[in-house]
């Protein structure tokens, strides 16, 4: 089983990543702080302005020892943002959503080898002096089901339930 485990364990690995995007994640709150994280490369000078349904609830903070700055933001209205963030004299984009309807959210916008491990729908950070922008996504409501679990393991138990029920008509042995 081993080898068929190391050979389809890179494309479900990349599988459950979109899937957590789908599944997983819910909109960003409305009316609630929601914090953004900044990694740089060299510590730099962020500064964000309000826009209409998106306000700046305190001043950027940028710790120099980490090289890492946080925003914190609150969404007002119900729909997607892209906040605009100035560091170091240039303009950098993430998109943040509120949005309820949206089935696709992306918690990070990265640049470098770490785009090997983030799925994001965003194009790369092209900023030299950024690495990567994170905002932490609340985990789905899963109040459809009796038990809080993530949806990956009603997924799990499904396929599952599956596996044995069909083993016998395709004659698999367990």
């Amino acid at each position: 089983m081993m080898p068929a485990f190391i050979v389809l364990g890179v494309p479900f690995t990349i599988l459950l990543l979109h899937m957590e995007q789908r599944y997983g994640t819910d909109p960003l709150p409305m009316n609630e702080p929601v914090l953004v994280r900044v990694e740089m490369n060299d510590p730099a000078q962020i500064e964000v302005n309000d826009q209409p349904g998106l306000k700046v609830t305190a001043p950027p903070l940028v710790v120099s020892g980490e090289n890492t700055g946080y925003v914190r933001v609150e969404l007002t209205e119900p729909k997607a943002f892209e906040l605009n963030l100035t560091i170091g004299g240039e303009q950098v984009t993430k998109q943040l959503s509120a949005d309820p309807n949206q089935t696709v959210f992306s918690p990070d916008r990265g640049s470098g080898i770490e785009l090997l491990w983030i799925f994001t729908d965003e194009e790369p950070i092209a900023h030299p002096a950024v690495e990567s922008i994170h905002v932490k996504y609340p985990a789905k409501d899963q109040d459809w089901v009796p038990f809080a679990m993530p949806w990956w393991v009603y997924w799990l138990l499904v396929a599952s339930i599956a596996a044995v029920l069909l083993a016998k008509p395709l004659k698999v042995e367990l």
